[in-house]
């Protein structure tokens, strides 16, 4: 009981907290010189990047310099892998937390300045989070980016260092943020969710990141719709009990449109040719093996006001 009431408070706070450590989606329009799509790709590099050096970095010691296929269907991971991307993505979740609020504040010339400043971003939240678990280092970083932008982006170590020290007056050393994940594990915590239901709602959770909109959001709103959302496909009935009201403060009418809303990122990116959307049906983000969830949605509320309207 000592415990619960702890994880209770902690929630409590983040949640005090999450409106003054979070973006809205509107600092796109006081930059000029970088999109929304900018922002997606290299928030998807950053995922993979993260995940590749944090995870299978052992395994691939020998394969230095072979380019990893992400798309590989034979690759199949282990439980406790996933559950290795399940644990890691807090991390995953301050970097783009950093990178959004630093944007919110600093006018950008370039895309390859958006690459720096999401490149030392992932650094800051790496320091942070992973500790010995992962080998990401300032050189890999170079490295890697002139792997994925084929040279055409490439920086140094001091731009690096530079930035990480801009990065931080900007952010007024503030990094222990709640981010998303950081309510899914105050929810782990209080026994809302299992093994796999926090494996796919990591993976939602990843999939939510790519979308700029989706900053329209609270953290604590994402994640509870998220959780809904991967109840609801694995078949957890009822979906949304007394207990998780209690425990998530949401209700199920509140949590609905914000699931609707990722349903219909889903669905768009269940269709997309799109390698940043592509990769969510393989290997290590298996989030789309099964493309249930958008029926799984209009059967749940075929005679819900707000699927009507959306629909129309």
């Amino acid at each position: 009981m000592l415990n619960e009431t702890l994880h209770i408070a902690t929630r409590t706070y983040f949640q005090s907290r999450e409106r003054d450590t979070s973006t809205r989606p509107e600092y796109m329009d006081k930059q000029p010189n970088i999109t929304q799509k900018d922002r997606t790709r290299v928030v998807n590099n950053l995922i993979d990047i993260e995940l590749e050096y944090l995870i299978i970095n052992d395994d691939d010691d020998d394969d230095d310099d072979d380019e990893y296929d992400k798309y590989d269907t034979e690759n199949i991971v282990s439980d406790d892998e996933n559950m290795d991307v399940a644990h890691t993505c807090q991390t995953i979740h301050f970097a783009i937390n950093f990178m959004d609020r630093y944007l919110a504040k600093v006018l950008i010339q370039s895309v390859a300045e958006l690459i720096i400043i999401g490149s030392t971003c992932l650094l800051l939240a790496s320091k942070s989070m992973d500790c010995q678990n992962t080998s990401l280092t300032i050189d890999i970083m170079v490295k890697e980016s002139k792997r994925i932008y084929n040279g055409q982006f490439s920086f140094s170590k001091e731009d690096i260092i530079k930035m990480e020290t801009q990065i931080l007056k900007e952010l007024n050393y503030s990094l222990y943020v709640p981010t998303s994940y950081s309510f899914i594990d105050v929810y782990w915590n209080l026994k809302l969710v299992d093994d796999d239901t926090l494996t796919l709602t990591s993976r939602i959770l990843l999939l939510c990141l790519l979308s700029y909109d989706m900053l329209k959001y609270r953290p604590s709103e994402t994640a509870t719709a998220a959780l809904w959302l991967a109840r609801k496909i694995i078949g957890n009935l009822p979906t949304w009990t007394n207990t998780m009201i209690d425990k998530t403060t949401y209700s199920e009418d509140e949590i609905l449109p914000i699931a609707l809303d990722i349903s219909m990122m889903y669905s768009r990116a269940l269709l997309s040719v799109d390698d940043v959307y592509v990769k969510f049906r393989h290997t290590r983000y298996t989030l789309f093996s099964d493309p249930k969830l958008p029926s799984v949605m209009q059967n749940e509320d075929n005679n819900n006001d707000d699927v009507e309207m959306l629909e129309n």
